[in-house]
């Protein structure tokens, strides 16, 4: 499991505590990396987790996201903040983004020791 899969898995745990909510109602929320330099405003990943929880639970959308921003913690998140009108936006640690980039770094090995062998064959 890498770093990212890590705090999805996490996250998912801590909504299903929180709201006693099913596996099945968080795995339809998204928790998307932000790669776009122009958008660092919006944190390294973000979730729009809130939104989709918001009509089970019969909250308004940023009010879920309060609760979820006010409780969750993570080694490898510094912050959750919110963004109108009920996304998450996560700001990672220099620790997870550093773990991250080897993480890539090994992955495209790995892809291109797989891409050459299978050209060999």
């Amino acid at each position: 499991m890498n770093i990212i899969e890590q705090i999805e898995h996490d996250f998912n745990d801590y909504l299903e505590r929180l709201f006693d909510i099913s596996p099945n109602l968080t795995s339809k929320t998204t928790f998307t990396i932000n790669a776009d330099e122009s958008k660092a405003q919006f944190g390294d990943m973000s979730s729009n987790a809130a939104m989709i929880l918001a009509k089970a639970l019969q909250k308004r959308p940023l009010e879920v996201a309060e609760l979820i921003a006010g409780g969750f913690t993570h080694q490898y998140v510094k912050n959750v903040a919110l963004h109108p009108p009920g996304f998450l936006n996560f700001y990672l640690t220099e620790e997870a983004l550093q773990q991250l980039a080897r993480e890539m770094h090994e992955e495209k090995k790995t892809s291109l020791s797989s891409t050459n062998n299978q050209r060999k064959t």
